[in-house]
């Protein structure tokens, strides 16, 4: 990004342009232009040559129309590939009606005006099988950032989020539930990653936190010329300079120094981290041990009929075992990653049944993530999350935590729900028949009335 986010402007392409995000542009004074794919070569060779700018960010509005016409040409005609293979490099996301991932056409909303510049009953008609397949190829090969939509309320919602994200430059964001372990140290370790960053490793950030009864979400911004690349490659030097911090105080100096900062600040920075390190990890190993006793009463009461009182110690081994290690500050700041997918892969020997043993890892897996509270479907959503999920695993986690939590606004269950939307669609894809105990369809359907839609 340039320094001065004024001189960038914003594309978009379709009738992606709804009101709430051209607002936020004006109020912000970013320039934008808009640009329709339904137009000749020679308009297609003016969007590619815009998209060549340092634009500050992309929205894109497929209709099915357009997705045809793509499919049409996508083989004999270089400029669709790039076209879409430079909107893949810039910040973007392109935005497709939920028809896309139907058979049959639904009926256009009751009082809702969808897309009748292109007139409904073609916009709702789905795509032939050949055409929706090269459309998904396209995804696939240039890795786009697609968003599935149900209403035009929806896309604008999105669309707006998307504007105040980037020109935020938003670094990351997730949701800690409250009943997560340590759910109360991370604030407090976040706090510090923000001031190791700003004062250890120069780089310009700003954290925000919203709270609910249920969970806490947090979010850090950056200056227009940081990228989140750089924010993680510090993730670990962070965690690795707090356990110095508690192990090795001399040694958390030096790696200070080795990573350039003033020699003559570095004993008040450690100093400062090292006491309130000390602190965290006495508060963690409480809470940790807490956790086992709860788990503890909780296998006691399950299990008391189906276990002989001889194998309680073992599970009482295999509890310990499978519960994150309080030693390192690296769980806590797993950025969503359960620790008790890292704890479990250990190994240890427990003579117990097999089903037993998965039992226990459930219970613990649930009172570790914090998932205690979420009902059936929502827990066979998240198996697929952690299943498929991949690099955006911990994004669509918190999206579905937001989803639950009923403190959260209307409009960011709408956007949580889209991404997960989004994210059940390919999984169809992907899997190609169920990979829990309910139909992806039937998840598609829990999503959506969750979110009013």
């Amino acid at each position: 990004m340039s320094d001065d986010v004024h001189e960038q402007r914003f594309l978009f392409i379709g009738e992606s342009d709804a009101d709430s995000a051209k607002s936020r542009l004006a109020v912000a004074k970013i320039p934008y232009v808009k640009k329709k794919l339904e137009s000749s070569r020679a308009n297609w060779l003016k969007i590619i040559e815009i998209a060549q700018e340092p634009l500050l960010g992309v929205l894109v509005k497929l209709s099915a129309r357009v997705m045809r016409s793509i499919a049409h040409v996508k083989d004999r005609d270089h400029l669709v590939d790039e076209l879409f293979g430079r909107i893949s490099v810039l910040p973007h996301t392109i935005f497709i009606h939920d028809s896309f991932n139907e058979t049959d056409p639904p009926p256009p909303p009751a009082g809702d005006d969808e897309d009748q510049w292109f007139g409904s009953s073609d916009y709702f008609e789905p795509l032939d099988p050949a055409h929706s397949e090269i459309i998904r190829n396209m995804i696939e090969q240039f890795e786009l950032n697609v968003v599935f939509y149900r209403r035009n309320v929806e896309l604008s919602i999105l669309a707006g989020e998307f504007i105040d994200q980037h020109q935020k430059n938003m670094l990351f964001r997730f949701y800690v539930p409250s009943q997560k372990i340590w759910a109360t140290e991370t604030s407090a370790i976040l706090h510090l990653f923000k001031d190791y960053l700003n004062n250890a490793a120069g780089i310009s950030v700003t954290q925000t936190t919203h709270s609910t009864a249920s969970g806490t979400i947090y979010e850090f911004y950056g200056a227009h010329e940081v990228v989140a690349e750089q924010v993680s490659e510090q993730f670990g030097k962070f965690t690795q300079l707090m356990d110095l911090c508690v192990t090795d105080p001399d040694g958390a100096e030096k790696m200070l120094v080795e990573m350039g900062s003033d020699q003559r600040g570095v004993g008040e920075i450690v100093t400062r981290y090292s006491k309130q390190a000390r602190r965290l990890s006495v508060d963690m190993r409480q809470e940790r041990e807490q956790k086992i006793l709860r788990i503890r009463h909780r296998m006691e009461n399950e299990l008391v009929e189906k276990v002989p009182s001889g194998d309680f110690g073992q599970i009482l081994r295999l509890i310990d075992h499978v519960l994150p290690d309080q030693r390192s500050f690296a769980p806590v700041l797993g950025m969503g990653v359960l620790p008790f997918a890292a704890a479990a892969d250990r190994n240890v020997t427990i003579n117990i049944r097999p089903q037993i043993i998965e039992q226990v890892h459930g219970i613990v897996a649930q009172e570790v993530s914090g998932t205690t509270n979420l009902g059936v479907q929502p827990m066979q959503i998240l198996e697929l999350i952690e299943a498929l999920g991949g690099t955006r695993t911990n994004e669509l986690r918190s999206a579905l935590y937001e989803m639950e939590d009923a403190g959260t606004s209307p409009s960011a269950k709408l956007s949580a729900g889209a991404k997960l939307r989004t994210f059940l669609a390919k999984a169809t894809t992907k899997v190609g028949e169920k990979l829990v105990d309910a139909s992806v369809a039937v998840l598609q359907a829990y999503v959506q009335k969750a979110c009013g839609l």
